[in-house]
């Protein structure tokens, strides 16, 4: 895995208790919220939030800078790139980048073009005029 820091790279938090927080709070810590004031019952969550973004710490937030495939380059909100296996991703079988799938994502976007307003069921649509039928759609693992 490789890591670049930005040109800048952010301060860091301060000294002291809040840097040993930093490093050792989860954000389990901060699941309860009390006091009066609703302005400032989470002042301490997003301290710790944004001391943790200044240590690098912080793991959302992050964007993907390649195509979702095995390997991934990502950016942090401070400018920090990653480039590594891909972890984050839902394509457990590496189909995303598969000529075939391509293929029928682009003749699909031809087809019935990049919205829907809702089910073809719910919109009294006959899917038998289909070239996938509603069969062949769940045997092959659904409609998603």
């Amino acid at each position: 895995m490789t890591t670049t820091a930005p040109a800048t790279t952010p301060a860091a938090g301060p000294l002291g208790d809040r840097e040993t927080d930093t490093r050792e709070k989860d954000i389990m810590r901060f699941r309860v919220v009390s006091g009066p004031d609703p302005t400032t019952r989470n002042d301490a969550y997003l301290a710790w939030q944004l001391d943790r973004q200044q240590a690098d710490l912080w793991p959302y937030f992050r964007r993907y800078d390649t195509a979702l495939t095995t390997r991934a380059t990502v950016v942090s909100d401070t400018g920090v790139i990653t480039e590594g296996p891909n972890f984050g991703g839902q394509d457990y079988l590496s189909l995303t980048g598969h000529p075939a799938i391509l293929d029928a994502a682009h003749q699909a976007l031809r087809d019935f073009g990049p919205l829907t307003a809702g089910s073809p069921a719910k919109s009294a649509e006959d899917l038998r005029r289909h070239p996938l039928s509603v069969r062949d759609r769940l045997v092959r693992g659904g409609w998603a």
